[in-house]
This record gives C-alpha cells, sequence and structure tokens, in this order.
C-alpha cells in the first residue's frame, strides 16, 4: 500500500497530458528548454526525493537530454535550467510559488 506522500509525488496521467498539452508548440509536445518533439519526459521542478508534488505547476516537459542536465549536470546548467523553468511556470501559473510545490504531512 502506496503512502499518501508517493501518492502525492507520484504523476497521474490526466496530470502528465495536462503538462504535454500546456507544453506544446503547433499542438504537439516539446522540451520547454531547447524546443525538442524527441524523446521527451516530464520532470518535477522540486524533485520528488525534495517531496515535490505531481502537479501541474510543478512539472514540465524536457527532453531526455536536458532532463539529464537539470538532474546531474554541471552546477552552472542545473542554475540556468532551474531558472529558465522557474519563470516559464511563472508565466503559466499567474499564483505560482514553489511553497505550493512541496508534500507536506498533515
Amino acid at each position: 500500500m502506496a503512502s499518501n506522500r508517493t501518492k502525492a509525488v507520484d504523476i497521474s496521467d490526466s496530470v502528465r497530458n495536462q503538462v504535454y498539452e500546456r507544453d506544446s508548440f503547433d499542438g504537439a509536445p516539446c522540451c520547454i528548454l531547447c524546443g525538442s518533439p524527441r524523446m521527451l519526459s516530464i520532470a518535477h521542478f522540486i524533485s520528488r526525493s525534495q517531496s515535490g508534488l505531481g502537479i501541474v505547476e510543478n512539472l514540465v516537459t524536457l527532453c531526455l537530454g536536458c532532463h539529464s542536465k537539470f538532474d546531474h549536470g554541471y552546477t552552472h546548467e542545473r542554475i540556468s535550467f532551474r531558472r529558465q523553468i522557474e519563470e516559464y511556470l511563472k508565466y503559466k501559473h499567474k499564483h505560482w510559488n514553489e511553497e505550493m510545490l512541496v508534500y507536506r504531512r498533515e
């Protein structure tokens, strides 16, 4: 049986579809960083390991290359990508703030 935290950080099919739709250009999902429509994945802005929720406001579409650099790249790449993703999410979600993206045990 999955814990409440596990359920909260997982990405449902419905949320995944919403993220791909939001991050589409001319009707096709693409990486929000480089624009590639190939080998796409959904990335948490606040990671699962940091209790980042599986909600639209915490997720973006990235190609596997950008996702890997965001998660494991050189520090300057990760910082740059983090800033770009934060600005994108703030633009797409008017009331976005980082505090709303983290699972809090009740």
